[in-house]
């Protein structure tokens, strides 16, 4: 008679609460060629029965988020550290959802709009992540358990980040034992990180990150030139050495390490590296904004006030400016980017101003870009010197 597969049995218990799942495999990642849909579409009972019938070497993971009912998993590495948080928080620590982990505890809550968070005792996981759930069995043999589990997902209370006690990291009074002893020491740079990404707020970092993170095996590269990007266009960071970005880089670098083969920190630096000094600032969002704020506080180029139309006008500035801030006179401008830059709803508009300002003589069409292409037109300014 065939064994009963419990990790089955508990993934298709999940589902019917309106829980996102996915198996997990070695090293605890997704066992699917890509999770990406089940973190808006939950896995159907049919789809978790082809997962999990036929291996019975499958761990299960639930995705956290919107999907999952807002659903998010404070994982606390320290024992020492849960039990600060329970001692503080005592009537949430009776009745949420918790995991005894390898090392720690996992405890569910639902909190909507909730970011990312690391901190040295752990991490607050949320939207686009997920966490190994019991039955799993972790790498080094120990089974994931409930100490608590919720029948259903109503069951889990509702709250705030704040309310929860999720959000920060909680004090111990030394380590008990030597594995905690050995995950303090790893955590120790945790200031020179908060040095750096304490020039944004924490929805601010979570945004700059997100998107960035690799979601597939072998576009860890592409993902670094997005961040890359992302920063140098940044009102805040774009003018930051790149050495003091090495402690954010590392913050991308844990999260990316479930989907990158590239384990090694150097190796991602290095590319990082590269990608910085090759991105164009004028395909910056960012840039194009900061661009339009500076054309709009200064006197418009004299070929601008030969048209009539404010609109016109203004997106000349915005060309004569992009101009000047590059390094060889091209720049990169999509009518989408410079809509949302001039606060001009019809992009369409633009998009036909761009072709006549390049029919009047005023731009030159070096490339033409679009969705064909994945890309920007690049333009250069006829009139620099005027």
């Amino acid at each position: 008679m065939k064994e009963r597969n419990h990790v089955l049995d508990e993934a298709l218990r999940l589902q019917s609460m309106g829980i996102s799942v996915i198996p997990i495999g070695n090293k605890k990642k997704p066992a699917v060629k890509t999770w990406k849909k089940f973190q808006t579409t939950p896995a159907d009972a049919r789809q978790i029965h082809d997962w999990f019938d036929l291996r019975d070497d499958l761990g299960l993971g639930i995705i956290l988020g919107p999907v999952s009912g807002n659903l998010v998993a404070r994982d606390f590495d320290l024992s020492s550290s849960f039990h600060q948080w329970s001692k503080s928080n005592p009537n949430l620590a009776k009745k949420l959802p918790t995991v005894k982990s390898s090392r720690g505890f996992h405890v569910y809550a639902r909190i909507p709009h909730c970011p990312f968070q690391e901190f040295g005792d752990g991490e607050l996981r949320s939207h686009r992540h997920f966490i190994v759930a019991p039955p799993s069995l972790h790498p080094d043999g120990c089974m994931y358990s409930w100490n608590r589990r919720f029948e259903k997902l109503d069951d889990v209370p509702v709250l705030s980040l704040e309310h929860s006690g999720f959000g920060k990291a909680w004090k111990n009074d030394g380590p008990k034992n030597p594995d905690e002893k050995k995950q303090i020491a790893v955590t120790t740079d945790r200031t020179e990180i908060d040095s750096v990404v304490s020039v944004l707020s924490v929805e601010e970092t979570a945004r700059l990150l997100e998107g960035t993170i690799p979601q597939t095996f072998g576009t860890r590269r592409k993902s670094l030139f997005m961040l890359a990007r992302r920063i140098r266009g940044h009102s805040k960071l774009g003018n930051t050495p790149l050495p003091d970005l090495k402690a954010t880089l590392r913050v991308w670098h844990q999260r990316a390490l479930p989907t990158i083969r590239t384990k090694g920190f150097d190796e991602s630096w290095t590319d990082f590296v590269d990608a910085w000094g090759n991105v164009d600032l004028n395909r910056c969002g960012d840039a194009v904004l900061e661009a339009m704020r500076r054309t709009d506080a200064t006197e418009l180029p004299r070929k601008a006030m030969e048209y009539e139309g404010t609109t016109t006008r203004r997106l000349i500035g915005l060309c004569a400016e992009l101009a000047r801030c590059s390094a060889n006179g091209v720049f990169y401008l999509s009518c989408r980017k410079a809509a949302e830059a001039m606060k001009e709803a019809d992009f369409a508009l633009i998009s036909r101003m761009l072709k006549m300002l390049c029919a009047d003589g005023v731009l030159l069409e070096v490339e033409h870009g679009g969705p064909h292409s994945n890309r920007a037109s690049r333009y250069r300014f006829l009139h620099e010197n005027e």
